[in-house]
């Protein structure tokens, strides 16, 4: 081979190796936000099983977001942690006074009748947000707008 020869198949090589990278970056961001949705999905069943079954305060969503024991109940911080770390973050906020949800936070609000989370979904900033939304009602979809202190998917 001559040198012109092998510095072609070399940029030929990387000009591969350069989109096979960009295609394994874009399925890594779509795992992790299946895996946010999913532990989202499982929020909203734990949430349910909760409201039915509590020993005390029965058909009642307070302190669904706590991660430990509700009334001999399971709460749904744990799913909420879970996929706040697939987003990146290290924890989540409970019923923020202000009105919270920048984009790029992780945010669980409950009262007595409903609930409602948001975690971040890749590529969500500040300026942009895209998050992933569940609720008490039933709710589970994207959104770019937070639900601050609201308990219902906006």
């Amino acid at each position: 081979f001559t040198l012109i020869e092998l510095l072609i198949v070399i940029a030929i090589i990387g000009v591969l190796s350069a989109v096979v990278l960009a295609a394994l970056s874009d399925s890594r961001s779509k795992g992790k936000d299946a895996s946010i949705k999913a532990s989202l999905k499982s929020a909203q069943s734990q949430a349910n099983n909760l409201y039915y079954n509590r020993n005390a305060y029965i058909h009642s969503y307070t302190n669904v977001c706590v991660n430990g024991d509700v009334d001999g109940e399971k709460g749904i911080g744990s799913l909420v942690l879970a996929a706040a770390k697939v987003a990146g973050l290290n924890d989540y906020n409970i019923n923020p006074v202000s009105p919270g949800g920048t984009g790029v936070t992780a945010t669980c609000n409950n009262g007595t009748q409903n609930w409602a989370v948001e975690v971040p979904l890749s590529g969500s900033t500040a300026l942009v947000p895209r998050m992933w939304c569940v609720d008490g009602t039933g709710k589970s979809k994207e959104t770019s707008v937070s639900i601050g202190t609201l308990r219902i998917c906006p």
